[in-house]
């Protein structure tokens, strides 16, 4: 696609003249309230009014962005805005320039791109951008017949993950208004439908419904850029995506491995924050799994959150474990005031959905919070990785034991666990239980000894 100029000026007035005019409305009311209560002697402070008892402005607009989202915001989220806009334009310069001077059909991951890209991508050369940067162009055209549709007919193989997709995709973004249309909810359907049957190993896993649906918002609403690009996030066929392996997996392994890694990095980069953490039961999985599964999409604004999409097409999964280091680091002092995990989870979440000024979080992300080479995050990855296969590898053989014994029960038998079994649980349920970063109750360990006791006592009574 050649572009000789490209015009982005009107969609930032767009969302500038709508900011305009919400905030406009909303002073008109507010004068008209002054006028009220001078007209009327009335000098009690109301909870309307446009400062509390500090002197701090409180007035607030409501209104839809320029993705639909209904959304309410202070003068101050106002300024962060407006600012982050006039920014924009300027970068869609830098970004005139270089598509001027390479051509846009091979966009290459080049070290102005990634600058480019951390900088932010305009709205309306992201599904440009984004396609031919995650590898979605190539793979679309490489498809032959087994293109969207063909997946979309091939998904009423399986039942089971539409009749999920079905549930979720109602209540997905219940205050987005093109996603509640019956156009946006017949789209983010098909979607989902046709990535379930093109990567059959994973299927269908909540918290896919939020990324299509942003891809959808961020592209245009085109259902077949989405999926495809979608494809090469989360992996089709029998190649990896961007994001880590098995991350939507059934047992969400990947996501185990993801959350045990963030909480080494937490420890190295934030250790004060680390201990109060643990002090508090709270580990990363609680706090950091929705950040993952959704890509923040459920967690930021909107924009926000596309900006942060904008450098994960660029330089892959690392982009999540430096945003999640920013954001904690960003509003720690309010995280280390909480008394308990609940108070620390409402206060995260209340400060980043506030998060309307994107400049800043990157700034912090990529400037403010040290080095981040991805051989140690691998080196990470790969240690969790080892631990987390060992649970999973225990859970199994504790259910299917269980399994065992009851059946034996039911048929009035004796059951017999086999030397190797004693053996694996023994040596390795408690210790895995007592791992870093998992916080097992002392009442959950001696629940687990109490069966491994009477699988034993079972064994010895047989024999």
């Amino acid at each position: 696609m050649k572009r000789d100029q490209i015009d982005v000026t009107e969609k930032v007035k767009d969302a500038t003249l709508g900011l305009g005019r919400a905030v406009k409305a909303q002073t008109v009311v507010m004068r008209k309230n002054r006028m009220h209560k001078k007209m009327h002697g009335d000098t009690e402070e109301r909870a309307d009014d446009e400062s509390d008892v500090n002197g701090n402005n409180t007035s607030s607009v409501q209104f839809h962005d320029a993705y639909g989202f209904e959304i309410e915001i202070d003068s101050e989220d106002q300024e962060n805005i407006l600012r982050c806009l006039r920014l924009e334009q300027k970068q869609s310069v830098r970004w005139n320039e270089e598509l001027r001077q390479h051509s846009s059909e091979s966009l290459q991951h080049t070290a102005a791109v990634k600058k480019l890209c951390r900088g932010g991508i305009p709205p309306e050369l992201r599904k440009h951008v984004w396609l031919h940067l995650s590898g979605a162009h190539a793979i679309k055209h490489a498809s032959g017949t087994f293109g969207y549709m063909y997946y979309i007919e091939k998904s009423k193989l399986n039942e089971n993950c539409r009749r999920q997709i079905d549930l979720d995709v109602p209540r997905t973004f219940p205050n987005n208004q093109w996603i509640q249309s019956d156009v946006g909810q017949v789209s983010l359907k098909r979607v989902l439908y046709a990535f379930s049957a093109e990567n059959m190993v994973i299927g269908y896993c909540q918290g896919m419904n939020y990324v299509a649906a942003m891809l959808l918002l961020a592209l245009e609403y085109d259902e077949e850029a989405a999926f495809w690009t979608m494809c090469c996030l989360i992996g089709h066929d029998t190649r990896d995506g961007i994001l880590y392996h098995d991350l939507y997996a059934n047992n969400l392994s990947g996501c185990h491995v993801e959350m045990r890694s963030l909480d080494m990095l937490v420890e190295s980069k934030l250790p004060k924050l680390a201990k109060h953490m643990r002090g508090l039961e709270c580990g990363m999985t609680m706090l950091a799994t929705e950040w993952f599964l959704c890509l923040f999409s459920t967690t930021l604004p909107a924009e926000t959150t596309f900006r942060i999409w904008d450098a994960l097409f660029s330089e892959g999964p690392k982009i999540l474990y430096r945003i999640s280091i920013a954001l904690l680091k960003l509003h720690e002092s309010i995280l280390l005031a909480a008394e308990n995990s609940g108070e620390l989870l409402r206060n995260m979440r209340a400060a980043a959905a506030k998060e309307y000024d994107r400049d800043e979080l990157l700034h912090i992300a990529f400037d403010g919070i040290g080095r981040l080479p991805m051989n140690r995050i691998e080196k990470f990855r790969n240690e969790k990785q080892r631990m987390v296969d060992k649970e999973i590898a225990l859970r199994e053989t504790r259910a299917k034991l269980k399994q065992a014994i009851q059946e034996t029960d039911s048929l009035g038998g004796e059951w017999v666990m086999m030397e190797g079994e004693q053996e694996f649980i023994s040596c390795h349920e408690e210790d895995l239980l007592r791992q870093e970063g998992i916080h097992a109750s002392r009442s959950h360990v001696k629940t687990m000894k109490k069966f491994r006791n009477a699988l034993l006592k079972k064994d010895s009574k047989s024999t």
